[in-house]
């Protein structure tokens, strides 16, 4: 056999490996046992390899235990424990409780903290004059106490084109300031408390 000159030559424990694989051709082989006659380490290498695979295939592969995933798992968590400090877990839940308590606040009481005028409602709060001012151009889609609770906000579809309706909006008379395009095409008319009553 010869070899490319960038390779190095093959040795004694990669044949034995090739042997045991049956990758050497017929005259390799006979090479290799005519070697093996004349070197008894390496013939007590090729035994000790054949007894080492013989012993592996009787074996079989081998099952993990039934509940294997679940007893990785338990292991697991008892190592973060053991790794965490002490009431870990109860500082990320006050924590949280905290934040929710926070948050609730915001949402009802707004981030100045005065809450909307509970004795009127939104609805009541709309004079009958706006009413039919605002009805005349767009569609009322809610009416809404502002944060301050000094104003209303009336969501609205103008039933005119754009141009018209910002005509009517900002124009002499309009007292529905400031009004907010949303994307979809409605608008925010904010009414505030003076405006409303003075109809």
């Amino acid at each position: 056999m010869t070899e490319p000159e960038d390779e190095l030559p093959e040795t004694p424990e990669e044949r034995l490996e090739r042997y045991l694989d049956g990758d050497l051709s017929p005259e390799e082989r006979a090479g290799f046992d005519q070697e093996l006659n004349r070197n008894p380490s390496l013939a007590a290498r090729l035994e000790a390899r054949q007894r080492a695979v013989s012993l592996l295939r009787r074996a079989g592969p081998e099952r993990p235990p039934k509940h294997f995933v679940f007893m990785v798992a338990e292991r697991a968590r008892s190592e973060r424990r053991r790794r965490s400090p002490v009431g870990a877990e109860l500082v990320v839940a006050i924590i949280s409780v905290a934040l929710l308590i926070a948050l609730s606040w915001v949402a009802f009481h707004g981030i100045d903290g005065s809450a909307p005028s509970p004795s009127v409602t939104s609805e009541k709060a709309l004079t009958e004059s706006d009413r039919r001012l605002i009805e005349s151009v767009a569609t009322i889609d809610s009416i809404a106490v502002a944060k301050t609770g000094t104003a209303l906000i009336v969501r609205v579809r103008p039933t005119l084109d754009a141009r018209e309706f910002e005509s009517w909006a900002t124009g002499p008379g309009a007292h529905f300031r400031p009004i907010t395009a949303l994307p979809d095409g409605r608008v925010d008319l904010t009414v505030s408390e003076a405006t409303s009553t003075g109809h």
